[in-house]
């Protein structure tokens, strides 16, 4: 009777842990029991590191959109030249890109009038430009008279700023048309059209 009764009881015991493993199966808590189960909510951490790598990429990706539009306008946007930093390349630069009357070979900026070297010139203009550093004796007593620019296409000064000299014409039975008009600061024009125009002696 006894041996029986032990028997009945471990029977029913074995049927109550079948049964608590049955249920926790269905449950879902054997895995979970046993380490191997669905994973749980994750933690906040988890999700704040979460949400930081989606920022970071929706970031990188407008980032690249960005310089890949920039890519294309520079691509698209006609070349301009390059400005120099120092002032004394800016300047030059400008120079460069709008030539003054300064700048362009050949005319005199002081009076816009254009130049003529003295090597240029005739022997005789030669010889008259060496009297005058002279100061004579001249061929011509008018030579040394005041020059009035009535023309008016050397720059205008007051009256006796010019003065002009006989240039010797071969061949000629008068002083011909041939001039060296002077100025009181030094300047020296050349005219061989008796004054219908001027040049600027120059070095």
């Amino acid at each position: 009777m006894t041996r029986r009764g032990g028997s009945l009881a471990w029977g029913v015991a074995a049927a109550v842990v079948a049964l608590l493993v049955v249920l926790l199966l269905a449950a879902g808590g054997f895995g979970s029991f046993s380490g191997q189960g669905p994973a749980g909510p994750a933690s906040p951490a988890q999700a704040s590191s979460a949400q930081a790598s989606s920022a970071q990429a929706s970031s990188a990706q407008a980032s690249s959109a960005r310089a890949s539009s920039a890519a294309r306008a520079s691509s698209a946007a006609p070349a301009s030249p390059a400005v120099p930093a120092s002032p004394a390349a800016r300047a030059s630069f400008a120079g460069a890109a709008m030539p003054s009357t300064a700048s362009v070979p050949g005319v005199d900026p002081a009076s816009g009038l254009p130049t003529i070297r003295r090597a240029a010139l005739p022997p005789e203009a030669l010889t008259a430009l060496a009297l005058i550093a002279a100061s004579g004796p001249f061929p011509y007593a008018a030579d040394g008279a005041t020059f009035r620019n009535l023309e008016g296409i050397l720059p205008k000064h007051a009256s006796g700023y010019y003065h002009e000299y006989t240039v010797v014409t071969p061949g000629s039975a008068d002083r011909g048309a041939r001039r060296i008009v002077t100025g009181g600061a030094g300047e020296q024009y050349w005219t061989d059209d008796h004054y219908a125009s001027f040049r600027r002696i120059v070095p």
